[in-house]
């Protein structure tokens, strides 16, 4: 019985078994802009990392015929992202084992030229497909943001949301929230992959350092 337990715990931890990061998803993230460097951005002129961003997506609200709540997103300093950012979730579930770092929250880079904040996100282990989607915000202010434009292929095949793509402001701008009681970047899955890192030598000694925090 143990023997059995053990494989159902493994087979959990990989998202299911066939469930797999697509190779669209870890090529996207093997680009110079968006794999992992593990240093500051220095973006704090143009955003704040102490905190997170609320905006109100539009075109839901247009696809579904009632109001949708806000949605928050979260940009480290260290280049790392959060989309659509559940605060109860992570209240809730930061300390299970299958819980916020590992299930359910979208994790990825982001870059900032000009007025633009490009993100690339992935979908947590355990989902079916594991696929990539990449979101462009326009920066009003420093305190403010809005989504501008989505590239997902769910998006492309889906008539009634194509206009996600054309340029077009599609949310809200939103307002920032101060809060010191951000996730922890260092525990999210995404970035315990090597597959993430730009350098995988940097990957090996941040992946010692941080076994060695966590004993």
């Amino acid at each position: 019985m143990k023997w059995l337990v053990s494989i159902l715990v493994l087979f959990l931890i990989g998202g299911g078994g066939s469930c797999h990061p697509s190779r669209r998803s870890i090529e996207a993230f093997k680009l110079k802009e968006y794999c992992h460097k593990n240093r500051p951005l220095r973006v704090n002129d143009k955003i704040r990392s102490d905190g997170y961003y609320s905006y109100r997506i539009q075109y839901l609200e247009y696809a579904t015929g009632r109001p949708i709540p806000e949605s928050f997103c979260i940009f480290y300093s260290d280049g790392m992202a959060i989309f659509d950012y559940h605060l109860d979730y992570f209240k809730e579930a930061k300390d299970r084992f299958l819980g916020f770092y590992n299930r359910g929250t979208q994790w990825g880079s982001y870059t900032v030229e000009g007025d633009t904040i490009r993100m690339l996100v992935v979908e947590s282990p355990g989902n079916t497909s594991w696929l990539s989607d990449e979101y462009t915000f326009k920066i009003e202010n420093k305190e403010s943001i809005r989504l501008v434009s989505v590239s997902s292929p769910d998006y492309a095949e889906n008539g009634a949301l194509n206009y996600l793509t054309n340029g077009t402001h599609i949310s809200e701008a939103g307002r920032f929230y101060p809060s010191d009681t951000l996730p922890d970047p260092d525990k999210s899955w995404l970035k315990h992959r090597k597959w993430y890192w730009c350098d995988k030598d940097q990957y090996k000694t941040w992946k010692k350092e941080y076994k060695k925090r966590e004993k």
